[in-house]
């Protein structure tokens, strides 16, 4: 690995707000014993898990439900992830009578 490509390392950081004996934690992803500090109310845990993370390079904060479940995300200075290409409708069958198609017409144009 060149130098500047290691300087170029992004860290990002994971933050999660989690319920916490009646209240709201906000917790370092990765270690169940590094909780940062317990809110009264998740709007409070959530304020200070993004400063956490908007103080950093790149991070996101995980917002957890009452249930534990997990509700939202918020990303700071991390590239959106696009979904996986979905499956044609058009079926394989299909897929191969088209390039077929286009195959002999190139060749018969050549």
């Amino acid at each position: 690995m060149q130098e500047y490509e290691k300087d170029m390392k992004i860290t990002a950081k994971t933050m999660h707000v989690v319920p916490n004996n009646g209240g709201w934690a906000v917790m370092r992803e990765g270690s169940a014993a590094s909780t940062v500090r317990v809110y009264a109310t998740q709007k409070e845990a959530v304020r200070a898990a993004r400063e956490i993370v908007r103080r950093t390079v790149a991070g996101q904060v995980v917002i957890h439900g009452a249930d534990g479940s997990m509700r939202t995300r918020d990303r700071h200075g991390l590239p959106m992830v696009q979904p996986p290409p979905r499956k044609s409708t058009l079926g394989s069958k299909a897929i191969a009578q088209a390039v077929s198609t286009v195959i002999r017409e190139r060749l018969a144009g050549e």
